[in-house]
């Protein structure tokens, strides 16, 4: 029983066969690229398929929130290799994927001046990540009664009690458990911003 794991939502991107049966991590790839995870990945996923031979039994992918362009890529990686190779896809949040300790704390940059932070208990993400104004967040950071990670390079200078980590394929393959009708999408710290396009007749009547 090997899960293929999947986790693009970093620049740190890892891709890890876990052995479902022995808990343990038997095969691995991982790079580095700020947006170019769908130029790069495709080489390391074929090499851990041919590692896999015929014992693949699942994919689980991890979800964000992060790089949008690299979530949506390991989405569309997981999902073709779910039908070429007709085993269930799974997804779980990338915080869950940060430490392999029980409770732990992900913090970050939200953009917009503002910081978050997910709580992690059990392994598993409680509620929703806490959006946080910046000039509260080292207040909030030093209340914090465990452990606490961040990918964000700057959060981590800021702050000497946040250690630097990046979520990471096995543990996200290790959280595979299968899956119902779900649909597969990028988890966002808020709502997608969408642009509605203006009705075509109401542009010309404002040119004209």
């Amino acid at each position: 029983m090997l899960i293929l794991g999947i986790e693009t939502s970093s620049p740190r991107v890892s891709l890890s066969l876990w052995d479902q049966k022995k808990a343990c991590e038997i095969a691995r790839e991982e790079f580095e690229t700020d947006r170019a995870h769908n130029a790069v990945i495709f080489e390391p996923t074929k090499k851990l398929l041919e590692v896999s031979e015929d014992q693949l039994a699942g994919i689980c992918i991890g979800l964000g929130p992060g790089s949008y362009s690299g979530v949506r890529v390991g989405i569309a990686v997981g999902n073709g290799l779910s039908l070429a190779c007709g085993v269930p896809v799974a997804g779980v949040p990338s915080l869950q994927a940060f430490s392999t300790l029980e409770n732990f704390f992900v913090v970050g940059d939200a953009r917009r001046r503002t910081r978050f932070v997910a709580t992690i208990r059990e392994r598993k993400l409680v509620g929703e990540p806490e959006l946080i104004p910046e000039q509260d967040f080292a207040a909030r950071v030093d209340s914090l009664e465990h452990p606490c990670f961040s990918c964000d390079k700057s959060v981590v200078a800021e702050h000497e009690n946040i250690e630097s980590a990046y979520p990471d394929a096995a543990a996200v393959a290790a959280s595979f458990s299968e899956p119902g009708s779900q649909l597969l999408e990028p988890i966002y710290l808020r709502p997608p911003y969408i642009t509605k396009a203006k009705p075509k007749g109401l542009a010309a009547r404002k040119k004209g």
